[in-house]
């Protein structure tokens, strides 16, 4: 079985991480691989590992699939090779995707997904191809903690005069609930009090201009509809960074906070668990898969339309799809209890990951390839969303 990878491997975006857990796991298992990249970010690449510079090269003659890991609206079919099947791998943080995504979806033979949310919200829309679930990919022995930061901003760190410090990687956005964990943060502790939250994120993916004040513009908006005399503090982070530098992100902090809306899998939250800091988090979506309430601190959240995202393509994020909203009270009382906990030695947090290794779903991808390739070939015309 030889497959054609088509995707956003080197950009710092979870689509490109998730694809090159993908390829790694499918490596190891001796999958013949052809690897292509499509450039989301702004300019950055993410370095090529030895043994996959190879692939980048090879030809693609005698190709069996070709897997598109993009965003459906970019999914591309083309008559042709009636043995060539065509897979797109596909996340979605709504219970719905839009009609122009379930259209270009179904022009595919199969699609593969990372969680049943996805997969029950393509099937939602009316894509009637097969559909497959399998998660993220990681090599677990790898999360190991390294040096933490030592210092930010006057804040120690490190050592017995360290905070407890809750922290989020992301985009800084309404539909990453960030402005709901400021918030929550806000809400729950008063200024003396030994606490720090450390915001590593980016305003806009493809233009990086002053990503700093437009970041503090946004804390500053927040605060403003707080109407606190105090607040306790944020560490803000904006550059590009290095695994090695998220690792120290990871190890510094040790309450990971989600407060999004919707997330397929949820990557940085994964990690934060598989680092051994305490989770606090939604439970739906991505991160039902791998989070229970006895092993982070649930959030509670109600079903509701989607509401207020800007995006490129009118049909996305439309109040047509619903998602989870983190309950801000919530939130507070999450925060305040892991801080408790904290404070006391006795954070809860997941103890087993390894469902989540290469050597267990990277045979689990290969067979649904495997599956998909014996398939009875489809027309395209066969695929029409109605």
């Amino acid at each position: 079985m030889k497959l054609l990878w088509i995707g956003t491997q080197l950009g710092f975006s979870g689509y490109s991480a998730a694809s090159r857990g993908y390829i790694r796991a499918l490596y190891k298992e001796g999958v013949d691989l052809v690897l292509r990249n499509i450039k989301y970010d702004a300019g950055y690449d993410y370095p090529i590992e030895d043994w996959a510079r190879p692939l980048y090269k090879k030809a693609t003659e005698d190709i069996d699939l070709i897997i598109e890991h993009l965003t459906a609206n970019e999914l591309s079919v083309k008559e042709g090779n009636p043995h060539i099947k065509h897979v797109a791998l596909l996340a979605t943080e709504t219970d719905l995707i839009p009609r122009e995504w379930a259209q270009s979806v179904s022009r595919m033979d199969a699609v593969v997904t990372f969680c049943q949310m996805s997969a029950d919200a393509i099937k939602k829309a009316g894509v009637t191809i097969p559909v497959y679930v399998v998660p993220h990919t990681f090599e677990i022995d790898s999360y190991k903690k390294v040096e933490p930061f030592q210092t930010m901003t006057g804040i120690p760190l490190t050592g017995t005069s360290k905070p407890c410090i809750f922290y989020n990687i992301s985009q800084i956005s309404h539909k990453k609930g960030i402005d709901k964990l400021l918030r929550a943060y806000y809400g729950a502790f008063r200024h003396q009090e030994p606490v720090a939250l450390i915001l590593k994120g980016y305003i806009g993916q493809m233009k990086r201009v002053d990503e700093e004040k437009k970041i503090m513009d946004f804390i500053n908006n927040v605060k403003d509809g707080c109407r606190l005399q105090h607040y306790p503090s944020v560490i803000v982070f904006t550059e590009i960074m290095s695994d090695d530098e998220i690792k120290r992100v990871h190890s510094t902090g040790d309450v990971y906070v989600n407060a999004s809306s919707g997330e397929s899998f949820g990557i940085p939250v994964f990690e934060a668990a598989a680092y051994g800091n305490a989770v606090i988090s939604p439970l739906w979506g991505g991160p039902s898969s791998y989070l229970t309430p006895e092993t982070a601190y649930p959030v509670e959240y109600s079903i509701e339309p989607v509401y207020g995202v800007r995006h490129g393509h009118h049909y996305m994020y439309s109040s047509y799809e619903n998602w989870a909203e983190p309950s801000v009270a919530s939130l507070i009382e999450q925060m305040r209890l892991a801080y408790g906990n904290y404070m006391n030695l006795n954070l809860k947090k997941v103890t087993d990951l390894s469902a989540f290794d290469d050597k267990i779903v990277g045979p689990q991808l290969k067979e649904v390839f495997e599956t998909i390739r014996l398939l009875k070939k489809r027309s395209i015309s066969q695929g029409s969303h109605t």
